[in-house]
């Protein structure tokens, strides 16, 4: 059998409180930076992390139990209405957006992409040619099979073009529709909002959950 217990903390709590969440990490051997990040992993990770010591915790008294239940409670909630909470969640959950699929270009775009690399690449392989004329029969060679295959590209029937853009759109509407897919699940799985322990009853049963 084995508890998992979560502790944080937020120090511009009333100088009571303090002293009591203090006693809390204490007993547990833990501290507040310690507390802060294990919460933090908690949420972003959807695992437990532990803050202190387990031991304590399933050594203590059903009452004691109880206490420190209702003062993780009240420290999770407060460190969760912090800037520093709500800026590092905010961080973690941009970086785990899907990205946007890449516009896909027409066949037209691509022939004429294709045709300006092939346009290039014939321009220096005549300059490399006159800087190596003992190599100019080699390059003329590859610049004719060039020109050949930009003689092919002008011949592009649009019927056949617009075959292939009709998949090209399948395949992008297809693409977006995964895309609209992820980013639910992405909001649902990293909400603005995370809510952590709403309720003492909440954090309870998740304490429940790792008995």
């Amino acid at each position: 059998m084995r508890r998992a217990f979560i502790v944080v903390t937020f120090v511009t709590l009333a100088a009571a409180a303090v002293r009591g969440q203090a006693d809390v990490l204490s007993k547990l051997g833990s501290n507040t930076q310690e507390a802060h990040e294990a919460f933090f992993s908690s949420l972003a990770e959807g695992s437990v992390s532990m803050a202190g010591t387990a031991a304590v915790f399933k050594a203590a008294a059903p009452e004691a139990r109880a206490a420190m239940v209702t003062a993780v409670v009240n420290l999770a909630r407060t460190y969760a209405g912090t800037a520093d909470f709500t800026k590092r969640w905010m961080t973690f959950r941009e970086q785990h957006k899907p990205s946007a699929p890449h516009a896909l270009p027409s066949m037209a775009e691509m022939q004429a992409m294709q045709r300006k690399g092939i346009e290039e690449g014939i321009a220096n392989l005549e300059k490399t040619a006159k800087q190596l004329p003992q190599m100019k029969a080699t390059f003329d060679e590859q610049i004719k099979a060039m020109r050949q295959q930009l003689a092919e590209l002008s011949k592009a029937n649009p019927a056949d073009n617009a075959k292939v853009d009709a998949n090209i759109q399948k395949a992008s509407q297809a693409a977006q529709a995964d895309y609209q897919k992820s980013v639910a699940d992405w909001e649902k799985a990293y909400p603005v909002d995370p809510k952590p322990f709403r309720s003492i009853k909440e954090a309870s049963d998740f304490c429940k959950m790792y008995e």
